[in-house]
């Protein structure tokens, strides 16, 4: 490679976001399997369509660039969903945390004002989210009926490498969590550094042998 050449390519690189990074490989692997949870396994393919879907679910309820997207849910593959789909519109994702009391959370939506928070139904049931969430979407049956009915964002996306990408909150051990800010190019390093430091590999095998990415948003304190 000319040095013109590896120069353009860390140019692209530094411009980078967490979607277009997932667009690039969804486009050359589409039938790969992006997400396994338990027996359930969802390709590139049907994450990028679901996403894009869950993208115009969000960009009806008036969700646009710079708006913040409350998300309160246990792991699942929806929370990869809303997560690309909010990054698409430009939004920011604020991780909720499943261990806060009705305080703490109300303290953290307080903050970042979300225009819609997403919940699973375990949350939704744990939390009343109706005072300080804006338009509620709850994840399950009303969830899929809302993402078959979408139309699906086909816009490139609105965010850039320095927007913020998710919110997460301190532990609050000296008074109530504290939102951080952590744009999509930290996430992408922070990504890079977590690989380097598991000397993980594309020919990385899980204990059944089979080819593997681990990944994990944290949403606990």
């Amino acid at each position: 490679m000319t040095d013109p050449a590896r120069s353009e390519l860390v140019v692209r690189a530094a411009d980078s976001t967490i979607v277009s990074l997932f667009d690039t490989r969804a486009r050359l692997h589409p039938a790969r399997v992006a997400v396994q949870a338990g027996a359930s396994r969802t390709t590139y393919r049907d994450l990028e369509e679901r996403s894009r879907r869950a993208a115009g679910l969000l960009a009806a309820a008036g969700v646009g660039r710079g708006d913040r997207v409350g998300l309160l849910s246990e792991n699942r593959p929806e929370y990869l969903e809303i997560l690309l789909a909010a990054w698409r519109l430009g939004a920011i994702v604020a991780c909720q945390s499943m261990r806060a009391s009705d305080e703490e959370l109300a303290a953290c939506l307080d903050l970042v004002a979300p225009a819609v928070t997403v919940a699973s139904e375990r949350a939704d049931a744990r939390y009343d989210l109706r005072s300080r969430s804006g338009e509620r979407i709850v994840l399950g049956t009303a969830y899929e009926q809302g993402l078959a009915s979408a139309d699906p964002w086909t816009q490139p996306s609105a965010a850039d490498a320095e927007d913020v990408a998710v919110i997460i909150y301190t532990s609050g051990t000296t008074g109530l969590p504290k939102g951080a800010c952590i744009s999509h190019r930290a996430e992408v390093v922070r990504s890079m550094a977590t690989r380097a430091e598991l000397a993980s590999r594309p020919t990385t095998r899980s204990s059944r042998g089979r080819r593997c990415t681990t990944w994990a948003r944290s949403t606990t304190r």
